[in-house]
């Protein structure tokens, strides 16, 4: 059904291949004599200078005060809501109903619709002419 030298390259994929055999074994050397210094030179720039958006995120304000008491006290709810579910005195929470208790006590839903139906702009959605 098949030729018998049909695995068998062509003489110019061979003499491809060993010319590019070749040029990697006289290239190598040298690329890898000049790229190890250079990443050897950044990583110790990097290692040892402060981060170009330092300034920036200095003045940012990562969590607030009020933010951690919301979540201490759902984490103290949901901890009473377990012991009452009958579960003795496990420390364990269901962090599904924290995550959830967190997102309404913190507005999270409402932020993100917000962000997703009060924008006016037509270009926010990405439209997929297949489905539309």
């Amino acid at each position: 059904l098949t030729d018998s030298d049909e695995t068998m390259d062509e003489l110019s994929e061979k003499v491809e291949r060993i010319f590019t055999i070749l040029k990697f074994l006289l290239m190598a050397p040298f690329i890898l004599v000049t790229s190890v210094p250079i990443d050897m030179a950044i990583y110790f720039y990097n290692l040892y200078t402060k981060p170009l958006d330092k300034e920036e995120e200095d003045g940012e304000s990562k969590i607030s005060r009020k933010i951690l008491e919301i979540f201490q006290e759902c984490c103290s709810s949901a901890l009473k809501q377990n012991r009452k579910a009958g579960k003795g005195s496990s420390t364990k929470v269901n962090f599904v109903k924290l995550n959830k208790m967190l997102q309404q006590r913190l507005k999270i839903q409402d932020q993100i619709f917000k962000l997703i139906y009060d924008n006016e702009d037509e270009n926010k959605f990405v439209v997929d002419p297949l489905t539309k």
